[in-house]
């Protein structure tokens, strides 16, 4: 996840090939708190699932201008996400 995420780079994309920091950072410290969640799934499919769906939601996350209403609507399904798995 973490190379098809964060060093996902598109030269012909508007958004997608200058990032400005901000955005960059975030991603990087949201990216990190995946990577040390420890997650507890009772069946495979349903990890990956949502890694998956992570993972798309990052892309598209990418490819949206910050501050604009799609940038805020994927960074609020990934944070939603991780929400969701963590132990109760």
């Amino acid at each position: 996840m973490w190379f098809t995420v964060y060093l996902q780079q598109d030269a012909f994309d508007t958004v997608g090939a200058t990032v400005p920091i901000k955005p960059q950072k975030l991603t990087f410290h949201i990216i990190r708190d995946v990577i040390d969640t420890d997650f507890t799934f009772d069946t495979k499919f349903r990890s990956v699932r949502l890694l998956h769906r992570l993972t798309g939601d990052f892309k598209n996350f990418h490819y949206a201008a910050d501050s604009t209403p799609d940038y805020q609507a994927y960074l609020d399904r990934i944070q939603s996400a991780l929400k969701l798995t963590e132990p109760s």
